[in-house]
């Protein structure tokens, strides 16, 4: 078994105990399982930073954790999961050109993004502008289609 299966599996593992922690409402387990997968998902992403597995396991692990704090009220930790995953993105985007990989990962990352600022608004320096700037254009005509 390769080094990156291997490392595939303690993520898995990382994000199932956090996932079982969260459906139990045991928050600071789950907080530290989760942060333990975004830990983990980072060895992945530099292993294989265009693989769309890696960066799917990058996605969950912080949309997760946004979820986790979401649930209890911490919108602003929450929105900055949201907006770490974005910027993982873009700069993978950024450095692999646009693979499908990279390509489908940035479109997810800057729809939740969007979809919780919608619903909670933003908290920071990042609205509609600043991320329109950083999301290649065919994001942001499917955004605008479907928002507006």
């Amino acid at each position: 078994m390769n080094d990156y299966k291997v490392a595939y599996g303690y993520w898995e593992q990382s994000i199932c105990r956090a996932n079982r922690c969260f459906d139990q409402s045991h928050t600071l387990l789950a907080l530290f399982y989760y942060q333990q997968a975004i830990q983990r998902s980072d060895v992945l992403l530099e292993a294989n930073p265009a693989s769309r597995q890696s960066i799917g396991a990058m996605l969950v692990s912080h949309h997760n954790l946004a979820e986790l704090y979401q649930r209890n009220g911490a919108y602003r930790a929450a929105w900055q999961h949201f907006q770490a995953a974005r910027l993982k993105m873009h700069d993978i985007l950024q450095c692999s050109g646009e693979l499908p990989g990279p390509l489908w990962g940035s479109r997810i990352a800057y729809t939740q993004l969007c979809l919780f600022e919608k619903q909670h608004g933003a908290y920071g320096a990042t609205k509609s502008g600043f991320l329109n700037r950083n999301i290649p254009l065919a994001f942001q005509s499917s955004q605008q289609s479907s928002t507006h």
